[in-house]
């Protein structure tokens, strides 16, 4: 019996350990929002792709509005847009920063294309060329 006590009571320790880590993260963001622009930016304000993007061409690039403040956070409506990203451990602002960076090209916009293409922009990144 002592031994499953012992075990229990790691466990609860390690458990409370990881809902602080959780609280500060937490705090973290919640200071981020608060600090950050009261209104959204970028897609969420009507930028970011316009009518003529695509031109006809078949090929469709855009630049949302994943631009990050000086200081290095992230705006108040990429932390309330992604704050599901900002929470994983593995992942993280510094994660959705290099997403928010990075380029992908997409070639086709078919059963495969056309949703991946929409997770894409969903999930931030930065740059992407849709080839059709």
């Amino acid at each position: 019996m002592g031994g499953r006590r012992e075990a229990i009571e790691r466990e609860l320790k390690k458990l409370r350990a990881e809902r602080e880590e959780l609280d500060g993260r937490i705090r973290l963001l919640e200071s981020q929002l608060e600090a950050g622009p009261a209104g959204f930016n970028g897609a969420a304000a009507g930028k970011g792709v316009g009518d003529d993007a695509c031109g006809g061409s078949g090929a469709c690039q855009s630049r949302v509005g994943n631009e990050f403040a000086p200081d290095g956070s992230l705006p108040a409506d990429m932390i309330y847009r992604y704050s599901r990203h900002l929470l994983l451990p593995d992942f993280g602002v510094e994660g959705q920063r290099k997403l928010s960076q990075s380029s992908i090209l997409v070639v086709g916009a078919g059963g495969l294309g056309s949703p991946l293409a929409l997770y894409l922009a969903a999930c931030g990144v930065g740059n992407f060329l849709l080839r059709c």
